[in-house]
């Protein structure tokens, strides 16, 4: 990493994208403490980065294959000792958030790849996060799927008002979703772009919108130019 300067203010919806190896799980992991820099600090709302204060959505949701996803939701609670009644009906809430209300008894090998996601997604924010870290969680799914997911996971994260960093590497995606684009290459920035579509967003529409399609262009014009590198 060289040099990375950024500051997310509460509440922005942050989209980190660059080729594959040019630092942006790296950050992630020094966001969420999981790695130390060397130099310099990161800090969350004024201090280090605290399990309490970050979530972080993974590319593969990890859900447990041997408990049922309710208890997997309510994994995290039940590391920090909260009683198994306050847990199991914050799982059932969250659960019920990402659409998965009634499924709390399956197995995540009785889902489908979209649902463990939304499981995921529900462990994620069982914990309450001030930031959210999320790692291309939908880069495995079919489009349709994905375009479905993507809706609901805008629809959650206003609902909540979380500060959210997500790593993708679709483009068009990051344009669709993104209050802000942050574009890497050799583990330093190139380009910030601030997004101005209005919220909430109606993706189906803003899909076909001609700023929408003006914005992926240059997003790629960026890329094919090697401006990134």
């Amino acid at each position: 990493m060289k040099s990375i300067d950024l500051e997310v203010p509460k509440g922005q919806f942050l989209c980190l994208v660059g080729p594959s190896g040019c630092g942006k799980t790296t950050l992630l992991n020094m966001i969420s403490g999981a790695l130390r820099p060397e130099r310099g600090s990161v800090n969350v709302n004024t201090q280090k980065p605290r399990a309490s204060a970050v979530g972080y959505m993974f590319a593969r949701d990890s859900l447990m294959p041997w408990r049922p996803v309710r208890t997997n939701v309510a994994y995290a609670l039940e590391l920090r000792g909260v009683r198994k009644q306050d847990r199991l009906a914050r799982a059932d809430e969250m659960l019920e958030l990402v659409g998965l209300g009634g499924k709390g008894h399956l197995h995540p090998q009785q889902l489908s790849h979209g649902m463990r996601q939304r499981a995921n997604l529900a462990r994620t924010l069982a914990l309450d996060p001030e930031l959210m870290l999320v790692d291309e969680p939908f880069g495995a799914l079919d489009a349709q799927t994905k375009a479905r997911l993507q809706g609901e996971f805008l629809r959650i994260w206003e609902g909540t008002g979380k500060t959210v960093i997500f790593v993708t590497h679709d483009l068009s995606e990051a344009a669709l979703i993104a209050d802000r684009i942050v574009v890497m290459g050799e583990g330093e920035i190139r380009k910030d772009i601030t997004v101005d579509f209005e919220r909430p967003r109606d993706l189906d529409k803003l899909r076909f919108a001609s700023g929408y399609q003006d914005l992926v262009h240059s997003l790629w014009g960026l890329f094919s130019s090697g401006e990134e590198q």
